[in-house]
Order: structure tokens, then C-alpha cells, then sequence
């Protein structure tokens, strides 16, 4: 691999499954993004129903279409504001790095 590229960041894989439709989500993506039912589950909290995670995707993918949307999402991932991004109808979502703060 090239040294001076730069690996795709979660929301870029998560665009790419999205969007492109050309990947597969990887555990990164998932757990960034509020979709892995282990992060739940480690910090004892209910996983989302399948109801929730349609909600959820359908949101990300809203997000994710908007004109600068896959960098405000990561942005947000990163900063661990996923939530305030996502809305009042999501505070359930636990992306991995907000629960480790």
C-alpha cells in the first residue's frame, strides 16, 4: 500500500455502502456510525431494533446525499457530535466514540 494515501475513514466506507453501494460496512463504520449491537451491548445499553436501524440508515443516508454531507458526517463522527447531527429522534444512537466519553 501506498504510504502517502490515506485509508478511507469509516464515513467514507459508510458512503461507499450507502450511496455507491459498492462495499460492505466494515466494524468500524458500524460502530461509528451507532449500527454495531456489540457496542450496545459492552456498555449496557438495548441494541436498536431493526425499526431504529431503518431509521437510523435512512437518516444517515439523508445526511450523507447533502451537499457537503459525507464530511459534515464525519466531521461529526469524529467529534463525537453524531448525535446533535442526527437529531432529537436519535439520542438512542451510540456511536462508539461518544460512549467512551
Amino acid at each position: 500500500m501506498d504510504k502517502n494515501k490515506e485509508m478511507p475513514s469509516s464515513t467514507d466506507v459508510l458512503y461507499s455502502a450507502l450511496i455507491n453501494k459498492s462495499a460492505m460496512l466494515s466494524e468500524a463504520a458500524l460502530s461509528d456510525h451507532g449500527l454495531n449491537d456489540d457496542v450496545y451491548h459492552t456498555y449496557s445499553r438495548n441494541p436498536p431494533t431493526i425499526s431504529q436501524k431503518a431509521l437510523l440508515i435512512a437518516r444517515l443516508h439523508e445526511l450523507l446525499i447533502a451537499d457537503g454531507g459525507k464530511e459534515r458526517v464525519e466531521a461529526a463522527v469524529r467529534d463525537g457530535r453524531l448525535r446533535t447531527l442526527l437529531g432529537r429522534n436519535f439520542l438512542w444512537v451510540l456511536p462508539l466514540f461518544e460512549a467512551e466519553t
